[in-house]
């Protein structure tokens, strides 16, 4: 085997005429068609800090979405809402419950949870009880074709729950219209 000695001794620079151009042409493309699969394709996220309540027992939209567009097919959409603080206006013995509503370019808007009255979510308390969301799911929309997600929440009759609230309205410069951040993320994972 033959041995290179190298006659480097760590200083000096070496001059831009001595290093090779490589054409742009031969740098390869990364896609998503190149990408192994469960790959993360693309993000999307969006925030949402406005005071949402609902006081009924039917599906009620937050009014928080998040749009992505996939770029296959086969792509699963995983979906996370985290942080807010849903709060129950100190109402005891009483359930909340949320999921996911996806529109496909568009057209109607329906639940994606396994049965269309189920919720993803669900939270019951027995006491003055304020709590951060932390619900996640994969969705596999079989399109190519633009998704809205959006939040949507439901709570016992007679009851009032809120999506995020500003107890004490310790945030946003004491403005009580507006509450801890809630985060909506759609992750596009190659199938």
């Amino acid at each position: 085997m033959a041995l290179t000695k190298l006659n480097y001794t760590g200083q000096g620079t070496i001059p831009d005429s001595s290093l090779p151009t490589i054409p742009i042409s031969k740098i390869p493309t990364i896609t998503g068609a190149k990408m192994p699969s469960n790959s993360i394709l693309q993000v999307k996220e969006t925030t949402w800090i406005n005071k949402v309540t609902v006081s009924n027992a039917t599906w009620t939209t937050t009014g928080h979405s998040v749009s992505i567009t996939p770029f296959a097919t086969s792509s699963k959409i995983y979906l996370s809402v985290h942080g807010g603080g849903a709060y129950n206006e100190n109402i005891i013995n009483m359930q909340g419950d949320w999921t996911i509503y996806r529109s496909i370019n568009g057209g109607t808007a329906t639940n994606i949870a396994d049965a269309a009255n189920s919720p993803l979510w669900s939270m019951y308390e027995n006491t003055f009880f304020g709590h951060p969301h932390s619900f996640s799911t994969t969705n596999s929309p079989n399109t190519a074709l633009p998704i809205t997600y959006t939040v949507y929440m439901k709570t016992q009759a007679n009851a009032t729950r809120h999506y995020t609230y500003n107890l004490n309205s310790r945030y946003h410069g004491g403005d009580a219209a507006k509450g801890a951040p809630v985060h909506f993320t759609a992750m596009e994972i190659k199938g």
